[in-house]
């Protein structure tokens, strides 16, 4: 499975108001990340602090279940093409 299915079947389950919860490191510090009861799909450059905490930075963006659904008929748009 792609990454892309992985991210719809669990945003899938946390639109449907059930328990969910992943990450995914993408490189170079992004991640994606999913977590119920947040409707929302957060693709996030994250960091580490001089006291050992990990955080986010403000670069990234967060989706809602219709904007992410969207961008993944995009990709596979383009993936057929």
């Amino acid at each position: 499975k792609s990454i892309i299915d992985k991210i719809s079947e669990c945003f899938d389950e946390i639109c449907k108001n059930k328990e969910a919860e992943m990450s995914f490191h993408l490189g170079s510090g992004i991640y994606v990340k999913l977590c119920s009861p947040y409707m929302v799909v957060h693709i996030r450059k994250y960091y580490w602090t001089k006291d050992n905490l990990f955080l986010p930075t403000s670069t990234g963006v967060s989706m809602r279940c219709d904007e992410f659904r969207d961008l993944k008929a995009v990709i596979n748009m383009m993936n057929t093409s």
